[in-house]
């Protein structure tokens, strides 16, 4: 099967076991759940999660659930300079989960 022809689910799950086929130490993800479906995402985070019992695993990500679900301690970083550095409960404890803000945008009525 040529990998162009695999969803993006199995490529990413391809790109992870390739990395893997030298045995490393250190895996390092960038946006591992990225563009995926439901069931893919599932996958691979069960993947990633079992490998964290023999692995260091240094990942990137802008989905603060994925960080919560895989990361044990997470790393806040802007423009290169490290903002926090704890576990995903402690940074939920300190800085809050965040307020839910509600846009409703309504047409303008009156178009010209």
């Amino acid at each position: 099967v040529l990998a162009d022809k695999l969803s993006g689910g199995m490529k990413r799950r391809l790109n992870i076991c390739m990395a893997l086929i030298h045995d490393p130490e250190i895996l390092v993800l960038d946006e591992p759940e990225a563009g995926l479906d439901p069931q893919s995402r599932v996958l691979v985070r069960d993947f990633i999660i079992s490998l964290k019992r023999d692995k260091t695993i240094i990942l990137t990500t802008h989905n603060m659930d994925e960080a919560d679900r895989l990361s044990d301690r997470v790393a806040i970083i802007d423009h290169g300079r490290l903002l926090s550095l704890n576990t995903p409960s402690w940074l939920k404890k300190s800085i809050g989960e965040g307020d839910i803000v509600e846009i409703i945008l309504e047409t303008d009525k009156t178009t010209k």
